[in-house]
């Protein structure tokens, strides 16, 4: 949809991003549960990128493929959160604050990494570094809460899936 706005509107594309091929080789380069945190850490700041760019607009066009795509990453990252949810049902209450800690900590480094690359689009938007952060780790926070979300359903479901820890301490 955008790639299609860029061309009627004569706007240039780039081929390759270096971060986006980061992106990619990082989500190969590991198991799955990475992969779906690369995922969600793309999401999270495509969103707070797309909400920049619209702010930063004055095309009702492009403003109106900005809001579709912010409306549908909601759904992206519940979607993912389950995937996410299934990684860790198996674990302790340790592990997932390990894993939890692990996202939120490469969520932190992408964060620099793209406000170096992408730092004029963003401050068009509106939005400056502090801001921007914020804005990330409140979908990060959105996020969390869905994975916890769905372990707990999972863990009504079945039984048999709630860690010990959470069973003697019952």
């Amino acid at each position: 949809m955008l790639y299609e706005w860029m061309q009627k509107n004569n706007v240039p594309t780039r081929k390759h991003h270096w971060l986006d091929s980061a992106f990619r080789m990082l989500r190969k380069a590991w198991n799955f549960e990475f992969c779906i945190t690369a995922l969600v850490t793309a999401e999270i700041i495509g969103s707070v990128y797309y909400d920049a760019l619209r702010k930063a607009s004055s095309c009702e066009g492009l403003k109106a493929i900005c809001n579709r795509v912010l409306a549908d990453e909601i759904h992206h990252l519940r979607f993912q959160a389950q995937a996410l949810a299934l990684t860790q049902e198996k674990k302790s209450g340790f592990s997932r604050s390990v894993a939890s800690m692990f996202r939120w900590i490469f969520l932190q480094g992408t964060i620099l990494v793209f406000w170096e690359s992408h730092r004029k689009v963003m401050m068009a938007g509106g939005f400056s570094f502090e801001s921007y952060a914020k804005a990330c780790g409140k979908w990060a926070i959105f996020t969390e809460g869905e994975i916890s979300k769905c372990l707990v359903n999972s863990a009504k479901e079945n039984p048999f899936l709630i860690p010990e820890t959470i069973t003697h301490a019952s």
